[in-house]
């Protein structure tokens, strides 16, 4: 390194005062110009900060049923990318949830595609110079035409169907009577080992399946299975519905976050969302409580970037590494009282399960409103977009329509929610993230209420972070304390003074 280098090096960081790869090391964006861009940046960081803890509990969920985890923000979008794979294939079918059962598939599927392109082949050729009448001809009349002795009146049967007019043989008619005969067997052959691939209904079109296609969705399947296989502990059946819930928690996750994951790829250099959770998390944390480095680290962010290495030189190694794991001492500790508070947890409903237990196979079924008054038993309150996803990834498009006809199931159905009619409402505890928006409001009430019996008098602030820890959120951020208000407001058993929320004596 040059002489004139390392000078500025140097100058950059008697200014700086610090290690630079503490906080802002591979940030990319500019300079924010105003406060309104400055605070944009600030939210994009949060919402990192609580797509890290979020992600952090869904893999959680993930591990009981794993063998191995995802560890970040990356793996976590793979794991969501694979399941879609898997359970929005064509190729997804009860017949082929195990790689065995896929390489079977495969080598009858191969045996079926070469004999249709064989017999593709040969229709192609004869509708070369016949019209398609002539496949019309049954096998009957066929055998007549070439064991007749009449074979003149087969030559002008085909004449009549040639797409360029001329004359016959009759030994030519025989031959073509033959081929024809060939097809229709190989064609009414084929169609008896159709039917082990017409649930692929999407790709599969016989004889006119368009084959590269067909093989790249079944080789991209498999693959996914393959990965699935990777990090599943169990039989690929046996873990179906926990999968199908981690897959909608995954989709709920990049739809809440996805923008917020999308601009931090821009605004930082790889390999950002690959850093293991806690790592992540404390160079999020750290970027938040230094936006006065911000500047600065804009200013010679070229220095530093090329004299890293230099750096080491100024700074020991335990100032420059970071830990693996953040120690539960920098966990705000939890106010004695509210540790005494227990709710019932928010129950995991295996719809598979309890369909096979209720003998209801097919949405059909007559058992099916037994199957959805035990969903509500179990899961309600619940929006009724939750509850259809239920039915419709068990049952497809016809259990969602059948679970929107509720037909002799005591319910009610109030502000995209459902509920068991006579009920009472209870607030269950998760330990992933549970949305407010997801969560009824008689339900966010009782479970407030509930911690304001025990702490008599709180702010607000610590009130909605605290039923938001029971809602699985490591905080609740202020633009959200609207939505709650409207709730606690609607009660007639708190008081507000200012920030401060007290409970009132039971109302007669």
């Amino acid at each position: 390194m040059g002489e004139i280098s390392s000078l500025s090096l140097q100058k950059a960081l008697e200014e700086y005062k610090t290690d630079p790869r503490e906080d802002w090391f591979g940030y990319l964006g500019s300079l924010p110009s105003d406060s309104r861009s400055e605070n944009y940046l600030r939210l994009v960081l949060s919402d990192i900060l609580e797509a890290v803890h979020d992600g952090e509990l869904i893999s959680q969920d993930f591990g009981a049923f794993s063998q191995c985890k995802p560890s970040s923000l990356e793996e976590l979008e793979a794991r969501r990318k694979t399941l879609n794979v898997v359970f929005e294939s064509p190729f997804f079918h009860s017949s082929l949830m195990s790689l065995s059962q896929i390489d079977v598939f495969i080598r009858e599927m191969g045996e079926y595609e070469k004999r249709a392109k064989r017999l593709k082949r040969r229709m192609d050729y004869i509708l070369g110079g016949y019209s398609e009448e002539v496949f019309s001809l049954s096998e009957r009349i066929l055998l007549s035409f070439i064991n007749s002795p009449r074979k003149k009146d087969i030559a002008t049967y085909y004449e009549r169907s040639m797409k360029k007019k001329g004359k016959l043989d009759k030994e030519k008619a025989v031959l073509l009577s033959q081929r024809l005969l060939w097809i229709k067997k190989e064609a009414k052959e084929l169609k008896g080992m159709e039917k082990e691939f017409t649930f692929t209904s999407s790709l599969f079109s016989g004889v006119d399946t368009l084959w590269p296609e067909y093989a790249a969705a079944l080789k991209e399947y498999r693959s996914a299975l393959m990965d699935l296989k990777g990090f599943v502990s169990d039989d690929f059946t046996l873990v179906y519905a926990s999968l199908r819930r981690g897959l909608s928690r995954l989709d709920d996750y990049t739809t809440r976050y996805g923008d917020s994951l999308e601009k931090a790829k821009s605004l930082f250099q790889p390999p950002f969302l690959s850093l293991s959770f806690s790592f992540l998390k404390k160079k999020v944390a750290k970027a938040l409580s230094s936006f006065s480095l911000l500047p600065l680290w804009v200013k010679y962010r070229d220095v530093f970037t090329q004299e890293e290495e230099e750096i080491d030189k100024y700074f020991s190694p335990e100032e420059k590494e970071m830990p693996v794991e953040i120690k539960n001492e920098e966990k705000e500790e939890e106010k004695e009282e509210e540790r005494g508070i227990v709710f019932p947890p928010y129950p995991i409903y295996d719809i598979q399960k309890r369909a096979g237990e209720l003998g209801v196979e097919t949405p059909s079924s007559y058992n099916f409103p037994l199957l959805l008054s035990d969903f509500l038993d179990n899961m309600a309150p619940i929006t009724e977009r939750d509850a259809l996803r239920y039915f419709f990834h068990l049952y497809g498009e016809e259990g969602r329509e059948r679970a929107l006809d509720l037909n002799g199931v005591e319910y009610l159905e109030r502000n995209g929610f459902w509920y068991k009619k006579g009920g009472v409402i209870k607030f269950r505890e998760s330990t992933f993230r549970r949305d407010f928006s997801h969560i009824s409001p008689e339900e966010l009430l009782d479970g407030m209420l509930s911690i304001l019996s025990v702490n008599k008098v709180m702010t607000k602030g610590d009130l909605y972070n605290a039923l938001g820890v029971k809602c699985g959120m490591k905080s609740v951020l202020s633009v959200r304390y609207k939505e709650l208000d409207r709730v606690l407001y609607s009660s007639d058993r708190v008081s507000v003074d200012g920030e401060n929320i007290r409970i009132l004596e039971d109302v007669e």
